[in-house]
């Protein structure tokens, strides 16, 4: 300690913090004890002041094409943006989870359905895709194995639609980006991203 505080109060070490934590130690049916265990924490200042870099960084979304035969399913958007427009089935991935597992909580909180994921269709991430800010979706193409057809969550309608009665301005964000990808998918299959 002696020599911390030999460097003045100029120089990095300000001050020293100890702090006691109680820990059991066994377990409590074996008759676990408390310890006492003591640590030191140096706290550092400098003279020269730094500005803690903030990194903004793009949120995980999911969308989901489900398919049957030569349908997809859609749902119409309960919120804005884009409110009573129809998107694929998708949203937010949650902390800890998957994107194929937030794939298949987003279909059955939307659409009532129970799918099973066949393909990785692409990534997209323009910035500009989504009004919210910078979204980067991962599509997956899937098809129905189960569950009731019911809109729940973001949709207040679930449908599905023939591929060739969809307009480009029946569909928000960049779904229809999206679309045109899917059905170069079936023929194709491959990898899709938003610049390709």
């Amino acid at each position: 300690m002696r020599r911390f505080e030999a460097l003045g109060k100029d120089k990095v070490f300000s001050r020293l913090l100890t702090v006691e934590i109680d820990k059991p130690l066994g377990h409590p049916a074996l008759g676990a004890k408390i310890f006492k265990f003591k640590f030191i924490v140096v706290y550092m200042s400098c003279k020269k002041t730094t500005e803690k870099k903030i990194y903004k960084n793009p949120i995980p979304v999911v969308d989901i094409i489900i398919q049957n035969g030569d349908k997809i399913l859609l749902i119409r958007r309960r919120k804005e943006p884009s409110k009573s427009r129809l998107a694929f089935p998708g949203g937010f991935v949650e902390w800890g989870e998957k994107v194929e597992d937030a794939a298949l909580r987003e279909v059955k909180e939307e659409t009532g359905l129970d799918v099973k994921i066949i393909d990785l269709l692409g990534v997209y991430s323009d910035p500009l895709r989504d009004p919210r800010g910078h979204l980067i979706s991962i599509v997956f193409v899937a098809e129905n194995v189960g569950g009731e057809l019911k809109a729940g969550d973001d949709a207040i309608e679930v449908m599905w639609f023939d591929l060739e009665e969809l307009e480009e301005s029946d569909l928000c964000f960049d779904h229809w980006k999206i679309l045109q990808d899917y059905l170069k998918w079936r023929k194709n299959k491959g990898t899709y991203w938003s610049s390709k």
